[in-house]
Parts: structure tokens; sequence; C-alpha cells
């Protein structure tokens, strides 16, 4: 019998039998190439807790405070990877969308810049 470490669930086959994670399945950390079965589902990547905890680069924000907070709206947030994880603050609601907050400061950047341009263009018409 192996037990999941993401659910802590048990299984005597390979997939783990809550969550369908492959319990063989074990890859190195991209940052400190250490053997962890965290894959960081946003760029496809093994990433142990530690690197994604104390690296900026890794970090994540909602969908709400990116459109809050950056003012972006759902047609821009559409083009940036994204993944959903179970809201930890009330298990009935709907899943959080997260995405890595470098992206979305990039994508906002981006985006003022646009608008500057566009208003510089009618400025001289």
């Amino acid at each position: 019998m192996k037990k999941c470490i993401k659910c802590e669930g048990n299984s005597k086959s390979i997939l783990c039998s809550k969550c369908k994670k492959d319990l063989m399945k074990k890859g190195r950390c991209v940052e400190c190439n250490n053997g962890t079965d965290n894959l960081f589902n946003i760029l496809n990547i093994y990433l142990c807790n530690k690197c994604k905890n104390n690296n900026e680069k890794y970090k994540t924000i909602t969908k709400t405070r990116s459109k809050s907070e950056y003012n972006l709206n759902e047609k821009d947030l559409s083009i940036l990877p994204f993944t959903k994880v179970d809201n930890p603050h009330y298990k009935c609601a709907a899943p959080m969308t997260l995405f890595l907050k470098t992206h979305v400061e990039n994508l906002s950047k981006i985006k003022k810049e646009i608008n500057k341009i566009g208003k510089n263009c009618k400025e001289s018409f």
C-alpha cells in the first residue's frame, strides 16, 4: 500500500485512489535539483516546497486580486497560464484561479503602455 503525499490517500496501484496522482512519478526540482513529487502546474515543472516558497518568481496571485490590484479583466487574464485549487477559506465555494504574480505584473505593465501610446496617438490628431 502506497501513501499519497498530496492528499494522504492510500492505494495499491500506481494512482492515488483519492486524487488520481501518479504515486510512482517523481521529478527533480528545477531550482535545487532535489527529488520532489510536487508539480507546479502553472509552468508544468517540478518544484519543491522550499524553492516555491522562497523564490519570488513562483509567487501566485488569485484572479480576484489580479483584477482589482492590476486593473485587468477576464479577457486580459485569459491569455495567461493558470491553475485551479480548492478554496481554502470556503470548502463549498468555487475553486480559486491562481496566476503567477510576475505574469500578472508584466501583463499590467504592457496594458498600461498600450493605453499610454493610444492616448498619445489621440492627442496628436
